[in-house]
């Protein structure tokens, strides 16, 4: 992945981030009453039992940081560079964001979350569902069937 800002190539993992947060800052001054965002994550986080330090955290926050690349690369090491350790870092990534994203939509009446994989919940039911990941099992399977 070639970081919008320069940096290192760390693959489409690191993206997930990146992109995610590329396209939450272009949209959210469309952003109005009623408005939902949701991020695409993954259980990959949650199951890695992943919780960042404070340095890594304050990094994975600020994902379109020009140096963003060179900063997790030289805090998680030459790890990150292999997908089964980019990929769960990237989502919890993303995780982080959605609770950020929240609170940034907050005051229009917008609001945002992420989803760990599956189901949509866009509804107006779910509009208490705010800055939050929603694990969703069975998404594949619940198609097939059409449950």
């Amino acid at each position: 992945m070639d970081h919008p800002t320069g940096g290192l190539e760390l693959g489409a993992d690191v993206g997930d981030l990146v992109g995610t947060a590329l396209l939450a800052e272009t949209l959210r001054p469309l952003a109005t009453a009623g408005t939902a965002k949701v991020g695409f994550a993954s259980m990959s986080p949650l199951l890695a039992r992943i919780d960042p330090d404070p340095a890594v955290a304050a990094i994975l926050d600020d994902p379109l940081d020009s140096d963003f690349l060179d900063k997790i690369h030289g805090t998680l090491g030459p790890t990150i560079e292999n997908t089964a350790t980019a990929y769960p870092w990237a989502k919890h990534g993303v995780h982080r964001f959605a609770r950020k994203e929240a609170v940034r939509l907050g005051p229009v009446g917008a609001r945002a979350c992420s989803l760990s994989p599956g189901t949509f919940l866009l509804s107006d039911e779910a509009g208490f569902l705010n800055g939050i990941d929603v694990p969703a099992h069975g998404g594949v399977f619940a198609a097939v069937r059409g449950d």
